[in-house]
């Protein structure tokens, strides 16, 4: 901090690569797995960001991210977890809120994808339990049963969008829920999309905004 002529104290300016490094190390809290995911996620931020001063990060320089990762062949929803990264640093440093107004997260399909077979998810197990990561072995098994629990689902509603965007909502309203009793120090939306990465925070967004999902409330 340093010291202005008028007594009032303001931030030094800093590099988006050090705040980043400084904010990763605060988060103890995280687990290896999530702290992998955002690990990821922020190696890709640092070639574009990494240079920038905080104070400099524009919402223009965001949006030429988006498309740069886009014709990369980075999905939607893989962008929007990155700048959530962004977001998350900028938020605390107390300068998101000068963004935030002119920030476009991009669209993602809420549609829910084609059920894996029993021969597709052997292969999947297989092929996690010879990775060197250990979280993505131990992930894989512990999201596996709750795919094999969305099979039925999926296979009712691969034709209906309406009925498929139904049983997502239903999805995470019963997880939000569930959030209000976990151990976690995630924030609900975090959590579930942990939970069912094809549960977006957007989406849920989305769906409090419209009310068609409440906001969990921890017991």
């Amino acid at each position: 901090m340093e010291e202005s002529a008028g007594g009032i104290k303001r931030a030094k300016p800093i590099l988006f690569r050090k705040a980043a490094v400084a904010y990763f190390d605060e988060c103890a809290h995280w687990s290896d797995a999530y702290r992998e995911i955002n690990t990821l996620k922020l190696s890709h931020l640092l070639p574009a960001f990494g240079k920038l001063l905080l104070t400099d990060i524009t919402p223009a320089s965001i949006a030429r991210y988006q498309r740069d990762r886009r014709l990369a062949g980075a999905s939607r929803c893989e962008i929007n977890m990155e700048t959530a990264v962004l977001r998350m640093i900028l938020r605390k440093h107390r300068l998101w809120y000068l963004l935030a107004p002119d920030f476009r997260p991009l669209p993602e399909r809420e549609d829910i994808g084609r059920a894996l077979s029993l021969e597709e998810a052997n292969r999947l197990l297989e092929a996690a339990a010879k990775s060197p990561s250990r979280s993505l072995a131990q992930n894989t098994k512990y999201c596996f049963p709750s795919c094999g629990r969305r099979a039925t689902a999926v296979a009712a509603t691969r034709d209906s969008p309406e009925k498929a965007h139904a049983v997502k909502l239903e999805r995470a309203a019963r997880l939000a829920q569930e959030w209000t009793t976990a151990r976690t120090n995630l924030g609900w939306k975090q959590w579930v999309h942990r939970r069912e990465s094809d549960i977006s925070p957007n989406f849920l967004t989305r769906a409090v905004n419209e009310k068609k999902l409440k906001v969990p409330v921890r017991q």
